[in-house]
């Protein structure tokens, strides 16, 4: 999950970059060989996430998001080890922590 002032801009250069030009007009979700990337403005980071986005920027990669079988097993377990999250629609967050950079997301499969 990137974070951009200018989301527009940035999927057409990730586009390019990932040589699939179609992928701007599919939402702006593109596909890599390991992962999936989204590129939202600072706003709907935070408004989807309930975590800051931070200073103004062109491009920052803000968040990693993990796919998980149970988001009540993963919860369980953040929590049996100290590690605090938040809830936020479907999504389990946690904050980066410093030095950290990202926020970790975990999000329920089916």
């Amino acid at each position: 999950m990137a974070v951009s002032d200018a989301p527009g801009k940035q999927h057409e250069l990730i586009s390019i970059s990932v040589d699939n030009p179609a992928a701007e007009r599919q939402g702006g979700m593109f596909s890599l060989p390991n992962a999936d990337l989204s590129v939202l403005d600072r706003a709907a980071f935070t408004a989807r996430f309930g975590l800051p986005a931070g200073a103004p920027t062109d491009l920052r990669f803000a968040a990693v998001v993990f796919s998980v079988r149970n988001a009540n097993v993963t919860s369980r377990l953040l929590a049996a080890n100290s590690i605090q999250h938040d809830i936020a629609g479907n999504d389990i967050v946690v904050q980066p922590a410093p030095g950290q950079g990202a926020a970790f997301i975990f999000r329920e499969t089916k």
